[in-house]
């Protein structure tokens, strides 16, 4: 054993102990790359993973891994940190004997654990996946009714008799298929569902088209697409207001985008999306908030820009971040929004 001038040589034994010591801990030392950056999952050495801004290194030693498990398949095949939390039902920790550390999953999304179906949680139904939020729908009505692995707004089972079309149960539009027990649903509120001829159902008046040229017209709170019936908003807060000679109708103003340059912009609680001065989208936020000019979002702008990928809860708007500081979609959730754990979020309560 070599020595500096300074150092008293260590016994043979001892020396050969640190030796092994030394050599064990190099080779059965272990890591993983986890972190904001989408960088961070492709490095698999320290010096790779602490090269990029916003990752960040971990070790286990031998006798101790970390991986991620949880109650579906999903968690087993996430091999980092990150990618593991994005999996609600999935918890990254480190295994040493009987214990474990890490995270414990107590704070899951409503569908951890569940069977894939659908179910009510309070006034919303929940559409299950794996353990995820696969959707949901808001009963303003306050009758989310359950039946085995089938929830909906009203009758779960309403469209198991009926023909290919459109019905009304109540308040409620349902859009059925031939043959199949799935539907889609429209909430006409306030403002009532009703049919004109069987399968024929829309929000507002039925056959309120039969006079008029083609385009969108309001039916009291409606906005009303024809000839085909379809509802495409039922305004909340706002009156809807419409431009005979454009034949345009709108929640709010019905020429806001005339003379606005192609952009994004709040029409009060509306996020109306501007083309050729003309409007192409219209999406009810609770609250809408604007940047610079023709930015503007559900909620806070650029929300995302400081978020892993993941669902967040951003006051009472449920948005999902990809990376990018714009969201991927936005809900506005009427009986709140619940941020279950980092990257899990969704409608519904507690």
């Amino acid at each position: 054993v070599m020595v500096g001038p300074f150092q008293s040589p260590l016994p043979m034994g001892r020396a050969r102990l640190q030796l092994l010591s030394l050599w064990t801990s190099f080779h059965l030392t272990t890591g993983s790359c986890s972190g904001s950056s989408t960088f961070c999952a492709g490095e698999t050495t320290q010096s790779g993973c602490e090269f990029w801004s916003g990752c960040s290194w971990s070790t286990s030693n031998s006798g101790s891994s970390a991986s991620c498990t949880g109650s579906f398949s999903s968690c087993a095949r996430q091999t980092t940190e990150s990618n593991c939390n994005m999996w609600a039902g999935c918890s990254w920790g480190t295994s040493s004997g009987s214990g474990s550390t890490g995270g414990t999953g107590i704070s899951q999304s409503f569908c951890f654990a569940k069977i894939d179906g659908s179910y009510c949680n309070g006034d919303t139904a929940f559409t299950c996946s794996d353990g995820q939020i696969a959707g949901s729908q808001y009963c303003s009505s306050g009758n989310c009714q359950e039946t085995g692995l089938q929830a909906s707004c009203g009758d779960p089972h309403f469209c198991s008799a009926k023909t290919a079309g459109s019905y009304c149960d109540g308040q409620y539009v349902k859009v059925c298929s031939s043959g199949s027990s799935s539907v889609q649903i429209q909430d006409c509120r306030s403002a009532g569902c009703s049919e004109f001829t069987r399968g024929s159902a829309s929000c507002g008046t039925s056959n309120f088209c039969a006079a008029k040229s083609d385009g969108s017209y309001c039916d009291g709170s409606v906005v009303k697409s024809c000839p085909s019936e379809a509802a495409e908003a039922v305004c909340r807060g706002v009156d809807c207001q419409a431009s005979l000679v454009a034949r345009t109708a709108s929640c709010g103003s019905a020429t806001f985008c005339s003379a606005k340059s192609d952009g994004s912009y709040c029409d009060g609680a509306y996020l109306k999306t501007c083309s050729d001065r003309t409007q192409t989208a219209l999406l009810y936020c609770g609250v809408c908030s604007e940047g610079t000019m023709g930015i503007a979002e559900c909620g806070t702008v650029r929300f995302c820009a400081t978020k892993m990928r993941g669902d967040y809860c951003d006051g009472a708007v449920w948005k999902q971040c990809d990376g990018s500081s714009t969201p991927r979609s936005v809900l506005f959730c009427e009986a709140g929004c619940v941020q279950w754990r980092t990257g899990v979020a969704g409608c519904g309560q507690e």
